[in-house]
């Protein structure tokens, strides 16, 4: 990323957001995940971390694979109702990733529980115009291809840890 977009004022690091991250309590006014979450085994534990290195009143948006188009996909997993890992070519087919299904509701109780309240979410419907520069998504046209979810961090928190 650095090399694409520098920018002086970024500092960019690699992390696994899986474990403790290495900042402080409240250091960041807003967090963005892009398509990342569900390839993430341990929800719960970085919910925790996120609220953990907002500010009062900080922001967190996230993009993730909607669970309705993995079902699609995956149909295995239409009658799975927890988080569930599974085994699926990732990166344009170069390699097998473990990723993670669950209900959106689900989802979005991982980060309500460390204490974020979630503000908005956005579906991203699959177009014919999409599908037009991805034709690989035509049999899916109207289907959630991801969602976008915005929380705020509760300006009462107890301590999580």
């Amino acid at each position: 990323a650095g090399k694409k977009r520098p920018a002086a004022n970024i500092n960019y690091k690699q992390l696994d957001i899986e474990y403790d991250l290495p900042f402080a309590d409240n250091s960041f006014d807003f967090i963005f995940s892009n398509m990342v979450m569900h390839y993430v085994k341990n929800i719960a534990k970085t919910a925790i971390e996120f609220i953990r290195i907002l500010k009062p009143n900080g922001e967190l948006i996230i993009s993730t694979q909607h669970p309705l188009f993995t079902v699609t996909r995956f149909t295995f997993l239409k009658d799975i109702h927890v988080r569930t890992e599974f085994k699926a070519k990732s990166l344009k087919g170069s390699a097998v990733l473990s990723r993670y299904h669950e209900p959106l509701d689900s989802f979005i109780a991982h980060f309500t529980h460390a204490g974020f309240s979630l503000e908005t979410q956005k579906d991203a419907i699959i177009t014919e115009e999409f599908t037009k520069l991805y034709p690989s998504y035509r049999n899916f046209i109207g289907l959630p291809r991801f969602v976008v979810l915005k929380f705020r961090k509760n300006h009462q928190l107890k301590k999580t840890k």
